[in-house]
């Protein structure tokens, strides 16, 4: 089993984010000491559900995960990209947070069902991005009070501890 996994763009069904999540359990259920999990990211991110099962299985793996971003790393993907035991990102690499968008949008019912899911998840979202960053609270505040993407540059992600160094 090979120890470099990449995280691209998904098809329909999310299959890479499920074929990832199922080579980094496999290396655990090994049992064998091995190497860290290379997991590479070009990816303008996807589903919030999916990510979070692939970002759980990383924090919870035995094997460390190291993610390396070259390309993009945006929406969901940078909370992947977060959630690597080392993190790395090549120089022309680019970040990308912004406010999640959520749901359907037919009856009023749906609508406030929806605005307290897209809530519960901002929050765990947010959670994250203040764990693992030195990116604060108000920064990410003024992201959502402007809806506006803030796009990251290496730089900026290192200086934000996004990543632990520029390749």
């Amino acid at each position: 089993m090979s120890n470099i996994l990449y995280l691209t763009e998904q098809d329909q069904e999310n299959n890479n984010v499920d074929s990832i999540i199922k080579s980094i359990l496999e290396v655990n259920e090994s049992n064998k000491t091995s190497s860290p999990i290379k997991l590479y990211i070009n990816s303008y991110g996807g589903d919030v559900y999916q990510f979070f099962g692939l970002i759980d299985v990383i924090l919870a793996s035995k094997t460390p995960v190291y993610t390396y971003t070259l390309g993009a790393a945006m929406s969901c993907a940078l909370l992947v990209a977060l959630a690597g035991h080392k993190r790395f990102a090549y120089k022309h690499s680019t970040f990308m947070y912004h406010q999640i968008s959520l749901g359907e949008w037919d009856v009023a019912k749906n609508l406030e069902e929806d605005l307290i899911e897209t809530k519960r998840l901002h929050k765990l979202i947010e959670e994250l991005v203040l764990d693992k960053t030195t990116i604060t609270k108000k920064q990410i505040e003024d992201v959502h009070n402007h809806k506006k993407d803030w796009y990251i540059s290496p730089g900026e992600a290192l200086k934000y501890k996004i990543i632990d160094q520029i390749i």
